[in-house]
């Protein structure tokens, strides 16, 4: 029953701001949406601050969510922006580790401050690389990780509490899919070695003729290593049914997901991938790698196949399985939807 008609006066809500380092649609903003809508529908009044416009700014502002854009707000060292937004809100949340910048401009300004984290080795290589990342640990006064595996990497540089809070996303919307009789895989993510598509590419190969004839293979996403992606390209060359797809706005990506029959993740380095999701959401098959906090929630042979990273050998015969054994695949398209 509502708390009015109980009598009592509504639990007033704290303002919050969330600080995300971009705009793009990479897994850690787009779940950043997902949050922040859900919470503006729930009645919370919310805002995001970042540094530049893009994809995700402009899914905000269509559903009406106060976003502030100001290039200067992780880079200026005394965080004057930062800072003086912090004093508008009563709760911030920094997105994301390269959002370090937020813990301590809220902790300046006395600020309860949630670190929401989303990276493994990325993170023990940028808290190599940048000095002021760990004594910000010290300042957050919660830390929240997706995975068990995630929460891991930061175990003993806070005496703030590690949750861990599995990602959570609406049912995808459904569009029609293919007509035709191959076996269709996507893969979606940022093309630059720690995605893993050159791992994928050497296993299309591995594959026997007959398999790969009935096969299609569609890789889509940011390139932001131009001479990786030139790399897989010639690679794919001779690869007739397989296509390479620079960046996709966030429809267009899950128009491609529809249009599969499976998804597969050759990632050398994930925390887990929204797109698995957003696969198992629609009803897809899943193939994997065993990275950051993957086996957490897919299980091998239940709801995916789970493989090694780096090992083309063992991600040509997940894919093969796929392909010729039709029960199997069924079983782990159920069991994944079941899962969401």
């Amino acid at each position: 029953m509502p708390e009015r008609a109980q009598g009592r006066e509504p639990v007033r809500r704290p303002r919050v701001l969330f600080v995300s380092h971009e705009t793009t649609l990479s897994g850690a903003p787009i779940q950043l949406v997902h949050l922040v809508r859900w919470l503006k529908e729930a009645g919370w009044e919310v805002a995001v601050a970042a540094p530049d416009e893009g994809p995700i700014s402009e899914m905000l502002a269509r559903d009406n969510i106060t976003t502030v854009v100001e290039p200067t707000l992780l880079t200026d060292l005394e965080h004057e922006k930062l800072r003086a937004l912090c004093r508008d809100y009563e709760v911030i949340v920094a997105n994301t580790i390269a959002s370090w910048p937020a813990v301590r401009a809220a902790h300046l300004e006395k600020r309860p401050v949630l670190w929401y984290l989303h990276e493994t080795l990325v993170a023990v290589r940028l808290m190599r690389a940048i000095s002021e990342i760990r004594p910000a640990m010290k300042m957050a006064n919660v830390l929240v990780t997706p995975t068990r595996q995630t929460a891991r990497v930061y175990e003993g540089l806070t005496l703030a509490p590690i949750e861990v809070v599995p990602y959570g996303i609406p049912k995808p919307p459904v569009s029609p899919g293919r007509k035709d009789d191959s076996t269709c895989f996507v893969t979606l993510g940022s093309f630059e070695p720690r995605k893993g598509q050159d791992v994928l590419l050497e296993a299309i190969h591995k594959l026997d003729p007959e398999t790969r004839g009935r096969c299609s293979f569609k890789m889509a996403g940011r390139v932001l290593d131009a001479e990786f992606f030139e790399r897989l390209k010639s690679r794919a060359a001779g690869l007739e049914n397989t296509e390479l797809i620079d960046a996709l706005d966030h429809s267009e990506a899950t128009a491609l997901l529809n249009q599969a029959d499976a998804v597969v993740l050759p990632s050398r380095d994930e925390t887990m991938p929204i797109v698995i999701l957003e696969a198992m959401g629609l009803g897809k098959g899943v193939i994997s790698t065993d990275v950051g906090g993957v086996r957490e929630w897919v299980r091998h042979e239940m709801n995916g196949l789970v493989v090694a990273r780096e090992n083309s050998d063992e991600l040509a015969r997940a894919i093969t399985r796929y392909v010729n054994e039709p029960a199997l695949a069924r079983e782990i398209a159920a069991a994944g939807l079941r899962t969401f």
